[in-house]
């Protein structure tokens, strides 16, 4: 489905883990799906495939997904993008 995720990438950890916590608190809901690379899981505990995935390990660290479904209604989307614009411009200017 083209309704499955929309998924940003933050500088680092702490932006990401900030901008959750921040827009948690507005009423936004965010998610992490992957929060623990593949090649790291224990399912593949034993299987080297894959020695180090240092990109992989980068975006489990700093993205984040937020609302996107067939519900959400313009006034919706407007506010979550003023709120996203205002705090990434704190961000960049302040951190």
């Amino acid at each position: 489905s083209s309704w499955a995720q929309y998924t940003i990438q933050l500088k680092d950890k702490q932006e990401r883990d900030g901008l959750q916590e921040y827009l948690n608190s507005k009423g936004i809901p965010t998610m992490i799906y992957y929060p623990i690379p593949m090649h790291c899981q224990r399912a593949f505990d034993g299987v080297k495939i894959y020695q180090d995935c240092p990109i992989t390990e980068k975006l489990c660290k700093t993205v984040l997904s937020l609302p996107m479904h067939p519900y959400l209604d313009n006034e919706t989307i407007v506010n979550i993008v003023n709120i996203l614009t205002t705090i990434l411009k704190e961000y960049r200017n302040y951190g």
